[in-house]
């Protein structure tokens, strides 16, 4: 015999309402605009500034900064400091690279030794500093004797283009002088005192005399002139008046 057919499945559930939609998303919210990208680093910042130079201290009495050594080593350096009055050229003419040499030449030192530090004008004064030699601190012995006799003489072996001069005041390290033996000494300050002396003493003579010639020039003049006033009274006869010819 055939086996059972099988029982028949049960009927399928009938098919429910469909699930709602998902719901639709958001609309997109505005973007923000982004920063625009550098084409290149920013600079960099300045650098800061240097410090200062350290400020040296006063140096001793007769003795000043070496030059070029104000923001380094502050070394202090003896010096002998004249002053040189000019009478016949101006400042517009005064040659400071001709004086250099010829001052030079005439102490008998290097040109690297002298250093005019100011000209002033009116009839021109110029203030000169002497160093010691090969960037010494201190002049050598006799250095000071044989410069400080030079300036004594008050010929510093100008030319002529230069016209007159006079010497009027020589400062010369105190330390140097003693150095150079209290007698030695003396008699060096002596010698330029007395040098700076006589030939102020001959410049003011010179004024002196100059006015005097002048003064006597013009008494000569107005003399003379008196002198030719009176002759011409005497010679011209005297002028007729109308009553002198009335009879």
């Amino acid at each position: 015999p055939s086996p059972p057919s099988p029982p028949p499945l049960p009927p399928l559930l009938p098919p429910g309402p469909s699930p709602p939609p998902l719901p639709s998303p958001p609309p997109n919210s505005p973007s923000l605009p982004l920063p625009p990208v550098p084409s290149s680093p920013p600079p960099s910042p300045p650098p800061l500034p240097s410090p200062p130079p350290p400020s040296c201290g006063a140096c001793p009495v007769g003795q000043v900064l070496q030059p070029g050594s104000q923001s380094t080593n502050c070394v202090c350096v003896e010096v002998i400091e004249t002053a040189i009055e000019f009478v016949d050229i101006t400042v517009e003419n005064f040659n400071t690279s001709q004086f250099n040499t010829e001052v030079s030449v005439g102490l008998g030192v290097d040109i690297n030794q002298v250093e005019i530090t100011s000209i002033q004008t009116g009839s021109v004064l110029v203030i000169l500093r002497i160093y010691p030699a090969n960037e010494q601190t201190s002049f050598a012995a006799g250095e000071l004797t044989a410069i400080t006799t030079v300036l004594s003489r008050g010929d510093l072996g100008l030319s002529s283009s230069f016209g007159s001069y006079l010497i009027v005041r020589v400062s010369v390290p105190p330390e140097a002088v003693e150095d150079s033996g209290s007698s030695g000494g003396m008699e060096t300050a002596t010698a330029i005192g007395i040098a700076v002396g006589a030939s102020a003493g001959l410049f003011l003579i010179g004024i002196i005399v100059c006015i005097f010639r002048r003064r006597r020039s013009q008494q000569t003049t107005q003399s003379a002139t008196m002198q030719d006033n009176e002759t011409r009274e005497e010679i011209m006869p005297p002028s007729t008046t109308e009553e002198d010819t009335e009879p």
